[in-house]
């Protein structure tokens, strides 16, 4: 989940756009908006991990519902940070570059130590 969250930072900041770990939450913010959630689910005893990172999205569903459970959440978009629109493309592609390389760095850790 940790590798996840630092694989999203990077990707976030690849943008311009500060973002951090809030204590006791999992997730990406951005100050006090979360920009990204992590997810894992259990099926079959098979785990999987993955991450929601609102790009340029409406935002206006969040108000029904209580993102991760946490009350009071405000969420924001890569597209609301910068000010611009935000295309798909460019944040898959860096994705695709970032994640395999953080966990390829978490691998590596879990060897040596």
């Amino acid at each position: 989940m940790r590798t996840l969250e630092q694989s999203v930072i990077r990707l976030v900041e690849a943008f311009q756009v500060p973002a951090r770990r809030e204590e006791g939450k999992t997730g990406v913010w951005v100050e006090d908006r979360k920009i990204a959630s992590i997810g894992v689910g259990v099926r079959r005893w098979i785990t999987m991990h993955g991450f929601a990172l609102n790009v340029s999205s409406d935002l206006g569903g969040f108000q029904y519902i209580t993102p991760c459970g946490l009350t009071g959440v405000r969420m924001t978009s890569l597209g609301l940070e910068t000010g611009t629109k935000v295309s798909m493309r460019p944040v898959r592609d860096l994705a695709a570059q970032i994640i395999p390389e953080e966990l390829a760095v978490h691998q590596f850790r879990d060897l040596v130590s």
